[in-house]
């Protein structure tokens, strides 16, 4: 998955709070010049499991699945997550993406949905809609691997401080932080 930061929000503008901004966004990539938090202390990628052991939640911080289960799968062709007002119609239910953030936890039981709020759609603060990206996820015991912006990888565990976790996903938050 292709790490947003730790913000959810979904946006058509590029007034994310740089705090928690990551290295991808819809239509949109970190140049070297942007990572000012140093490109070997700032996740770019990390792995977006799929099938029957990752169900779907909806809305961030869920944790319980929908009456009607959905797996996590990763879309190729439509790689965006889907809008607000298709979600019942075209895609039947909740989905996921390219996209991940570390809003929720490594590994979280269940896998957040990732949808884009049309009616907040002009609006980049995190809380302020229904907006959800997908969490990372892997099947290896206790954590994930993550490709650093250096194309250095780590595996991070899943017991890892969030606070930490959530700052090495971003690129311009100014912390001083290091791989756990």
């Amino acid at each position: 998955l292709m790490c947003r930061g730790s913000n959810v929000a979904w946006c058509n503008t590029s007034n994310h709070p740089s705090n928690v901004k990551g290295m991808f966004d819809l239509n949109k990539g970190a140049k070297m010049r942007d990572i000012i938090d140093g490109s070997s202390n700032t996740i770019a990628m990390g792995e977006g499991a799929t099938g029957p052991q990752f169900m779907l939640c909806e809305g961030q911080g869920c944790n319980t699945a929908p009456a009607t289960p959905v797996e996590a799968a990763q879309g190729w062709m439509v790689a965006q997550p889907p809008p607000s007002d298709f979600k019942a119609g075209l895609f039947g239910g909740p989905r996921a993406s390219v996209f991940g953030s570390t809003a929720d936890r490594i590994n979280k039981k269940f896998t957040t949905e990732s949808l884009i709020d049309l009616a907040n759609f002009s609006n980049c603060t995190f809380g302020t809609g229904s907006d959800a990206t997908s969490n990372f996820r892997s099947q290896h015991v206790g954590g994930c691997h993550f490709l650093y912006g250096d194309g250095s990888v780590h595996f991070i565990s899943e017991n890892v401080d969030l606070g930490l976790y959530q700052a090495l996903s971003t690129i311009q938050g100014g912390e001083v932080v290091e791989s756990p």
